[in-house]
């Protein structure tokens, strides 16, 4: 009998990975960089290895991690420290070797098959990550990440303020992708008003 798993799902894609300014060089060069960039950020959160699955997706990866793991972690340390490092490393790059990410952030049951990372958990953190307000967000901002939460880690976690988490630096908003329209909330490391400025804000939640 297939049974559900809880866990934390967690996208990221680079930004303009196929634009044509890139050659396959570049693009290899990115992916290599990706794959070896999260593994430690894992770990500097306090994440062991083995409590993550991780799916490449050529141009990014998606990680579905135990349930068992604070969400907090990740939308302090890992979040914070990708910002830093995408920072630090893009600087004095030409513009194609520099990496920008966009990172979608939700939790919920999946099926293994036979790893975990099946379901409408799973689909929903892709369209999340795949979002136009996402994408405006990075493009109205120089700062290298954009994230993007679901309601589910919104209202476990960041409403609450636990463990540093400014509420204030979410801005709600309506993420449409394909099938999919949900609310989720927005965050630019760095640069909090990004989302204002790409005109992506919503003042009230599908609920009310």
């Amino acid at each position: 009998m297939d049974e559900p798993q809880h866990r934390i799902l967690a996208a990221l894609d680079i930004q303009g990975f196929g634009r044509s300014d890139r050659t396959n060089l570049d693009r290899l060069h990115l992916h290599r960089e990706l794959h070896a960039l999260y593994p430690s950020l894992l770990k500097r959160s306090r994440i062991a290895a083995s409590q993550v699955v991780a799916s490449d997706t050529g141009d990014g990866v998606i990680l579905s991690i135990d349930g068992s793991v604070s969400k907090l972690r990740l939308l302090t340390r890992f979040v914070g420290e990708l910002a830093r490092r995408l920072a630090a490393a893009n600087q004095g790059r030409r513009p194609a070797e520099q990496m920008r990410l966009r990172m979608a952030l939700h939790a919920g049951d999946v099926l293994a098959d036979p790893e975990p990372i099946h379901g409408e958990a799973v689909i929903l953190t892709a369209r999340l990550l795949d979002a136009d307000v996402l994408r405006a967000c990075l493009l109205a901002t120089d700062e290298p990440l954009a994230v993007v939460v679901s309601s589910t880690i919104y209202e476990e976690v960041v409403k609450h303020g636990y463990g540093g988490v400014v509420p204030g630096e979410y801005l709600p908003t309506v993420a449409e992708c394909k099938e999919t329209r949900v609310d989720a909330w927005l965050h630019v490391p760095g640069d909090t008003d990004a989302p204002r400025r790409a005109g992506v804000i919503v003042i009230a939640s599908l609920a009310s």
